[in-house]
Formats: C-alpha cells, structure tokens, sequence
C-alpha cells in the first residue's frame, strides 16, 4: 500500500483533533495558522531549534514521522487541514468522517482522499493541495491570516 505510514500518522493526529476540542475555537484555528505560517517562514520551531523540511503530508514515511510529530508538519499543517475539512463539512458530517475513519482495519492514501471525498464532494483539488504539496493558498487560512 502507498503510504500507508503517513495516513495512519494523519488518523493519530485527527484522534488528538477529535479528543481536544469537539469544536476548534476560532482563536485557535488562528494561532496554528500564525504559528505555520513563521514557521514556514524562519524554518525553526518556537524555542529556536531547526525544523525539518518541510513534507506534503502523504510524503512522510515512517521513519520520518517521529521527526514532525509534534513539531512542525503534523501538528499545524494536519490540524489545519481537519479543522479546514470539519469546517466545509459541518460538525454531523465531520463526525460521520472521523467514525468511518476510526472503523477501518487498514488504511493507505487512496482510502483516505475517496473517504474525505466522499464525505466533502467536489474537494478533490482542495485535497490534493492539502495532502500533496506544502502550498497553503490564501483560500485555506483563518479570516486573520493574510500575509506568509
């Protein structure tokens, strides 16, 4: 299966998602999208120390994931794409998403795009920017947000 590290990794993370907050605040959603955005731009975390490269999210192997967990790529970008998805999908639909993710006994790339499309038709471009590549265009950010 391609990518199967990655997803399972993005599920882990839409778990946390799930357990901390039923429902993002906005503030929040606005703090990850600051902190992305210079993290991006300084290419280090908050205490000063170098980052990663940055990865597209099914870029990310399993002997890579323990280098962006919780510090970089999974924790902002991952969280920004499942607030993004609840957001367009509505806390029911969302819900209805994540159940269906949870019930799998397996997972790869392919799953996860036709389940997340599935749920939020007409997302395939959105998804594949989300998920394939480290853009983060204007359209994807909190109202707050306007300059990288």
């Amino acid at each position: 299966m391609k990518y199967v590290a990655s997803a399972i990794a993005l599920v882990f993370v839409l778990g946390g998602f799930i357990a901390h907050s039923e429902e993002m605040p906005v503030v929040a959603s606005y703090t990850i999208d600051v902190s992305y955005l210079e993290r991006r731009r300084t290419g280090l975390d908050r205490r000063g120390n170098q980052l990663p490269a940055e990865k597209p999210l099914l870029m990310l192997t399993a002997d890579e994931i323990s280098d962006y967990k919780d510090r970089f790529v999974l924790n902002d970008r991952a969280l920004l794409f499942f607030d993004w998805m609840r957001t367009r999908m509505g806390t029911a639909r969302f819900n209805q998403f994540t159940r269906e993710l949870f019930s799998l006994e397996s997972l790869d790339s392919d799953r996860l795009v036709s389940i997340i499309e599935a749920h939020l038709p007409d997302s395939r471009d959105d998804t594949a920017l989300w998920l394939r590549t480290t853009e983060f265009p204007e359209r994807f950010r909190t109202a707050h947000v306007t300059a990288e």
